[in-house]
């Protein structure tokens, strides 16, 4: 959606738009590697098949295989230096951010119109970038702090970092900006300020000369918005099966297929459900309502688990809504049209805290 809902200023996208739609082609190009290994994958282990009886997963296949990834891929690769974005992106390929971001920003775009001019002003961006490398350098040189970083922040720029404990090594005139937390000072100087400028100044230009080509990704990816949605749908799916299959083996003694009961009956019998949880003694719990027992008043003491059984409960019943396996031994199911609880986000079960103990603070 990033790609296609951007606001048009007469046929020219700003500044931060264009850097919206780079980002966005990025993450793109991330979606399109996950979608291509997803179906070498699903295909080498014969998962799929030939036949008119096709499983959820050859149909997820088959709708990757429509969504014109290789004629994508092949568009942002054109225009995308795939390079510099694995280069300065995290780990597992997760958004970059600070410092890496503001590098791909400036250098993602494979070429423009204006070539000769983002060369240039690219030169300009990474002179300033070995200028406060060479300033850091000689400033710990000459100060003798071995603790000395340069670091960057959204608000700041490129600032310096050393221990608490050196601190008074590095002048207070020539050195300002002094921020103390966790024990890491952090500073600027009168130089790192200017470089500081310079990059954004060189930024700005960069991302500015981009425009026209940058521009033109909106139609392109506007007129297969369609293919992209079911190309995501189907990898969040894809997701959500191999997330729910991860869990049937991590804990084998513990799944089932639930039983449905007729819409009349409206009954409910699970038995030895359990909270999947790394952590000792997990304990089973029974579930019974009928014509005979419709409601149940649980009580109990702080941190006593009756939030964690409301929450065990709920997750049976919306994992039975789905056609996923169920953490119980075995389970008879009614469908449910809501479920009105409270359950705060914030209790964990591993972390041992409970609902009032959390209301409290």
């Amino acid at each position: 959606s990033d790609l296609v809902y951007v606001r048009d200023y007469g046929g020219r996208a700003g500044l931060s738009e264009v850097q919206t739609i780079i980002e966005a082609t990025v993450a793109l190009n991330n979606v399109l590697r996950c979608a291509h290994e997803a179906t070498v994958i699903l295909r080498d282990h014969t998962i799929i098949d030939d036949s008119s009886d096709r499983s959820l997963c050859g149909t997820i296949v088959d709708t990757i295989l429509q969504c014109d990834v290789p004629q994508i891929g092949s568009y942002v690769s054109e225009h995308i230096d795939v390079d510099i974005i694995k280069s300065t992106s995290g780990k597992g390929s997760r958004r970059a951010s600070g410092a890496l971001l503001q590098v791909q920003h400036c250098f993602a775009l494979r070429n423009s119109a204006n070539f000769g001019i983002l060369e240039v002003k690219r030169k300009a961006f990474s002179d300033a970038v070995e200028e406060i490398f060479r300033h850091y350098e000689q400033t710990k040189s000459q100060y003798k702090i071995n603790s000395l970083k340069v670091t960057f922040t959204g608000k700041r720029g490129y600032v310096f970092s050393y221990s608490e404990q050196e601190q008074h090594l590095l002048p207070e005139g020539e050195y300002f900006g002094k921020v103390l937390s966790t024990r890491t000072v952090t500073c600027t100087s009168n130089t790192l300020v200017r470089l500081n400028d310079k990059l954004t100044d060189a930024t700005v230009e960069i991302v500015t000369a981009s425009e026209s080509a940058i521009s033109a990704f909106v139609p392109f990816f506007r007129f297969r918005m369609g293919h992209l949605q079911a190309l995501a749908e189907s990898l969040a799916l894809l997701d959500l099966i191999q997330s729910h299959a991860t869990l049937a083996m991590r804990y084998p003694s513990h799944r089932c297929t639930p039983t449905l009961a007729e819409p009349a009956d409206r009954l409910v019998t699970v038995d030895g459900a359990v909270i999947l949880t790394d952590g000792p003694g997990q304990r089973q719990n029974d579930f019974i309502f009928d014509d005979h027992s419709r409601l149940m008043l649980l009580t109990g003491p702080n941190a006593s688990g009756k939030t964690s059984l409301l929450t065990l409960f709920s997750h049976l019943t919306v994992l039975t809504q789905i056609g996923a396996l169920l953490p119980a031994a075995s389970a008879t199911m009614c469908i449910t049209d809501r479920i009105v609880a409270i359950m705060p986000s914030c209790d964990t079960v591993d972390v041992g805290t409970s609902s009032f103990l959390n209301e409290m603070r």
